[in-house]
């Protein structure tokens, strides 16, 4: 299997981890600060728009849903930030592999609040 070709997946995301610590009631807290784990750079994605939603009733608020393809290999978990041409945006759900033909790629659905 091979993954998008390079003529789509010109995008680099950058995967973020948290660092688990726990809260003043002993429950785990994801934290991305200094002493996270070491952002990864993964190159050969692309980033695709999804729906956008607009929430009123007394604020303005919008979200905005993407699909990320990675290489089949990326190593991305719910718990992830991802950052692509410097906007960030949040794993949505367990990121999923996406096999079609001889494509084998992971796909993950990212959230962005503005």
């Amino acid at each position: 299997m091979t993954g998008l070709p390079l003529s789509f997946a010109t995008d680099t995301a950058t995967i973020r981890f948290p660092r688990v610590t726990k809260d003043a009631r002993n429950n785990a807290v994801r934290v991305f600060d200094a002493d996270a784990p070491a952002p990864v750079e993964i190159s050969g994605c692309l980033l695709q728009p999804g729906a956008s939603v607009e929430v009123l009733g007394g604020r303005d608020v919008a979200s905005d849903v993407w699909t990320l393809y990675l290489p089949a290999d990326a190593e991305i978990d719910e718990t992830c930030q991802v950052e692509v041409d410097g906007v960030a945006y949040a794993v949505d759900g367990l990121p999923a592999h996406w096999t079609k033909m001889t494509v084998a790629n992971k796909v993950a659905i990212l959230k962005r609040w503005r």
